[in-house]
């Protein structure tokens, strides 16, 4: 990525839950090494501008481009593996189970039938420098968000 290009860009975002039109036109960029806050007011739309840049809302129009890769028209699963992750408050996790337990669930769908990503969650443990052991829910929200961006 060339000098001065934006990492994320958001342009003319528009979203919609049912007929209700909740975004009218987010445009953002964030730079590579940047860090960007949404701030508002409950029900302000920060939580659906995150979700629509990741496709979990639908339909959404506009533009959202991650290093200059236009992603709009792209599903979820496409998206996270492009390279954006998204980490909600309520994390869902098993109290009960450690990091690792937590990651193994649910198992991947492959073409010879349900499968463990070991491999997958070992080396996301690894880059987060997390202990696979350790208890889920000692984890803070940077620890969760790491390991689960270096999951795709």
């Amino acid at each position: 990525m060339p000098d001065g290009t934006a990492l994320l860009t958001v342009e003319g975002l528009q979203a919609w839950y049912g007929e209700s039109h909740v975004l009218h036109g987010v445009t953002f960029q964030v730079m590579p090494g940047e860090v960007v806050t949404l701030l508002g007011r409950n029900g302000a739309g920060k939580t659906t501008t995150l979700k629509s840049i990741m496709g979990i809302v639908s339909p959404r129009i506009g533009s959202v481009r991650f290093e200059g890769r236009e992603l709009i028209s792209r599903s979820s699963d496409v998206i996270a593996r492009a390279g954006i992750a998204l980490c909600p408050e309520e994390r869902g996790i098993f109290a009960s189970l450690n990091v690792k337990e937590n990651l193994l669930l649910p198992p991947e769908v492959k073409s010879g039938g349900l499968g463990l990503a070991t491999d997958r969650v070992r080396r996301g443990l690894e880059a987060a420098g997390v202990d696979p052991g350790r208890r889920a829910e000692t984890l803070t929200i940077h620890e969760f968000g790491q390991v689960v961006a270096r999951l795709f």
